[in-house]
C-alpha cells in the first residue's frame, strides 16, 4: 500500500528523473531495486520474527533495511 502512494505521489510531482503516469514511475521505481521486485509482507515479517527471537538475543544498535538491495 505504501508503494502505490509513493508511486501515485511521483507520479503527480512534475521530475527530470520520473514520468508522469503511475505505470511508467511504478517500472522506473523498481529498475532502482536490485532484485527487481517488491518486496512482500512475508519477507518483512520472517525478518521481525528473527529479531523477536532467542538467535538475535546478542544482537544490538543495527539497523536492517528490508529493501532488496535498494538504498
Amino acid at each position: 500500500m505504501m508503494w502505490d502512494r509513493q508511486v501515485e505521489l511521483q507520479a503527480a510531482t512534475p521530475s527530470q528523473y520520473y514520468g508522469d503516469d503511475v505505470e511508467t514511475v511504478a517500472a522506473q521505481m523498481i529498475d532502482q531495486v536490485p532484485l527487481r521486485r517488491y518486496g512482500t509482507p512475508d519477507e518483512v515479517a520472517s525478518v521481525v520474527r528473527f529479531l523477536l527471537s532467542d538467535d538475535a538475543s546478542y544482537l544490538t544498535g543495527v539497523n536492517i533495511e528490508i529493501a532488496g538491495g535498494a538504498s
